[in-house]
């Protein structure tokens, strides 16, 4: 492999950096008892650091949670405003200073903070606590006209090989740009919308559209735009504290101009609270990856026509305004008979996300690790003579994720990002994004994300 132990050590240090701090805006032992749910130690150690620090967001958070949590419910009413003062947008802030309210049975302020709920929430409003609050102040958590919410995000970067696929809206691409066997770096531009629209359409049941599309534009490169779009539709439904989900997607690929793939996807998925800080997740994919026959000048291969299913499970646990999400997933993939068996693989991966939220500086800063395993379920005969091992092909993929997003105004948000990617094959090392492949990738970002 190509990468060093010193530059995973570097990954692993900036993750490291960046979740030292993270909990330095809540005293030790506040964030200690509240993890323990020590509500009335916590509350009584919030008091003792009021003085010092009251006014800060973050703590003023952690001081209104374990105040309404011990009962001491004024407390938390002036902790929580202080927080909405500062920072309109924390959500969750307002659904505990709501929570405050009704217990204080001052319905009008609930009712003017429930306001204000719907209106920063969108289409997120089903869960159990937002629709029990709905029904003691006699009102309707979704309103029965429909929703819609839609971004737009400006962003330039530079990436350091472009032959790569990053995310699943760029090509895997099969014999790279113009056959070339080493790694392309150039700067680029990007622009890309989502529009979603839900409507209630039944009890606890919501029906929602998605749409989406990219557009990539590479300088001194010829022919590597990519342009992406994505259509979904589905249905949401809460149950307690449990909810469900179900969609249907199709997403169209071009690359360099021409129609490279159509994606098609069916999605389920269940989510359970476990209590007011943990959820717990299950998935369930299944993909069919209708590839394009582009054999031309640009493009002198591409994958086979193949389908994939993946169940995926994860936890998260938020505390205060930091965050911890685990994901794993596994799953195989086939290819259409026509393909050959060599086009058949199993994958498995697992990644860590840990993010920070800001209520101070109304920002977010996270980092994340992945590693997938892709394991080949029959030798290529391409790769089965000259150079080559004659084994099944195996594939490490690893990568790092860093990024920053602060709103600089009303619904305004400007965001970083860093991206690098690892794969590390058993057959053979090229620096091209082929099969079998080596290969790095550093991707750096910066943008700014309208939302509507």
């Amino acid at each position: 492999m190509k990468t060093t132990v010193s530059r995973w050590m570097l990954c692993l240090s900036l993750t490291g950096a960046l979740s030292s701090p993270l909990l330095a805006a809540v005293p030790a032992d506040l964030q200690q008892a509240l993890d323990a749910t020590d509500y009335t130690r916590a509350f009584q150690l919030a008091e003792s650091h009021n003085a010092a620090m009251g006014g800060d967001p973050d703590f003023d958070y952690a001081y209104g949670l374990a105040a309404l949590r011990s009962g001491n419910t004024e407390n938390a009413v002036f902790a929580f405003e202080r927080v909405v003062v500062n920072n309109p947008y924390n959500r969750d802030a307002r659904i505990l200073l709501i929570e405050a309210y009704l217990a204080l049975e001052n319905s009008e302020a609930a009712k003017h903070e429930f306001a204000q709920l719907r209106r920063i929430s969108s289409t997120d409003m089903r869960s159990d606590k937002i629709m029990s609050f709905a029904d003691q102040m006699g009102i309707e958590a979704l309103e029965a006209e429909a929703n819609t919410h839609s971004m737009v995000v400006f962003s330039v970067g530079h990436d350091t090989n472009l032959n790569v696929g990053m995310d699943e809206d760029e090509g895997e691409i099969y014999g790279g740009y113009y056959g070339d066997k080493s790694e392309i770096e150039g700067n680029f531009a990007e622009v890309s919308a989502k529009f979603g629209y839900s409507k209630p359409i039944s009890s606890g049941y919501v029906g929602f559209l998605k749409a989406a599309g990219k557009f990539r534009v590479y300088d001194d490169v010829e022919d590597t735009n990519v342009t992406s779009l994505a259509f979904t539709a589905g249905v949401a439904k809460s149950d307690g504290d449990r909810s469900y989900n179900y969609s249907a997607s199709i997403k169209p690929l071009w690359t360099g101009g021409n129609h490279y793939r159509t994606l098609y996807q069916l999605d389920a998925g269940f989510s359970k609270n476990i209590n007011e800080a943990v959820d717990f997740r299950l998935g369930a994919q299944w993909s069919y990856f209708d590839e394009n026959d582009m054999v031309d000048d640009i493009i002198d291969g591409n994958l086979a026509d193949r389908q994939r299913l993946l169940i995926s499970a994860g936890i998260s646990r938020k505390s205060v305004s930091v965050s911890h999400q685990v994901m794993a997933y596994a799953g195989t993939e086939w290819a259409d008979d026509s393909e050959g068996k060599y086009n058949a693989r199993d994958l498995y991966g697992i990644s860590y996300r840990l993010t920070h939220i800001s209520a101070a500086s109304n920002s977010k800063t996270f980092a994340q690790i992945f590693y997938q395993r892709e394991n080949h379920k029959a030798i290529d005969p391409e790769y089965a003579g000259f150079y080559f091992t004659g084994e099944k092909q195996k594939d490490d993929l690893a990568g790092v994720t860093l990024g920053h997003d602060r709103t600089v105004a009303a619904d305004t948000i400007l965001f970083a990002r860093y991206s690098y990617q690892n794969n590390n094959s058993n057959i053979y090392e090229w620096d091209y994004k082929a099969s079998p492949e080596d290969y790095e990738r550093h991707l750096f970002q910066i943008g700014l994300r309208r939302q509507f």
